[in-house]
């Protein structure tokens, strides 16, 4: 009788093992299925991601394209026309009107103030061109509110020499300093337009900028998430 039973213990023992085993093989089975369909999604994500940024980079030249075009026709043939241009469009979706009294130092002031300024997504996209080009982002606020200043001391050094206009000169920001010309660039940037294309000379510094098509309210404030969203380009 002890030995029936120890058989029987036995054998309940190998089929309780058989269907362990059974169940550890269906269970990394499905981790294994699991662990591939987890690839895959992950695939077609970075797939997905890697289209939406070509397709973003592609409407951001196209806009850039056709705003130089624009502007072009305009008569903008200096670098501070196109930054006046640039501060109009600004201005406009900020709520502000064309025949508001302000200066045009008043509204630059207004727009990229850290705080309280009435365009957040601006300041947002400066600070972040200022991380993408390893610019100290309260030097480069300073040196955006200063824009038109540094334009216009330019400008009118220029027609004084008798040299002219220029549209992009590199050595425009041989005083001011990088975090200007990274403060110009973004500026630009962030109505759609390209400042690489107003290059006199294609001798402007590379930079690297997030290709940005002006969002319907542009100057909601724009999170560091949505910014980092965007797809970073030299220009």
């Amino acid at each position: 009788m002890l030995a029936e039973k120890d058989a029987r213990l036995a054998a309940a023992e190998r089929d309780m093992r058989e269907r362990l085993s059974a169940k550890d093989a269906l269970l990394s089975a499905a981790e294994r299925h699991k662990d591939a369909l987890l690839s895959a999604k992950d695939a077609l994500i970075a797939e997905k991601d890697a289209r939406l940024s070509d397709v973003r980079k592609s409407h951001a030249r196209e806009l850039a394209s056709a705003k130089h075009a624009a502007d072009l026709a305009r008569g903008v043939l200096n670098v501070r026309g196109l930054f006046e241009a640039c501060l109009a469009d600004v201005w406009r979706a900020a709520g502000g009107r064309p025949e508001d009294r302000a200066s045009v130092s008043e509204k630059l002031r207004q727009l990229v103030a850290a705080e309280s300024g009435r365009c957040p997504g601006l300041v947002a996209y400066l600070k972040m061109a200022a991380a993408d080009n390893g610019v100290p982002e309260p030097e480069l606020l300073r040196q955006a509110g200063r824009l038109y200043e540094v334009l216009s001391e330019r400008l009118h050094s220029d027609a004084a020499s008798g040299a002219g206009t220029t549209s992009l000169p590199a050595e425009l920001f041989e005083r001011s300093g990088r975090a200007t010309m990274v403060a110009l660039a973004a500026f630009v940037r962030f109505t759609g337009r390209n400042l690489a294309l107003y290059s006199s000379d294609g001798a402007a510094q590379r930079l690297r900028l997030r290709a940005i098509e002006p969002p319907a309210s542009p100057c909601r404030d724009l999170t560091w998430e949505e910014l980092l969203q965007l797809p970073l380009e030299d220009v």
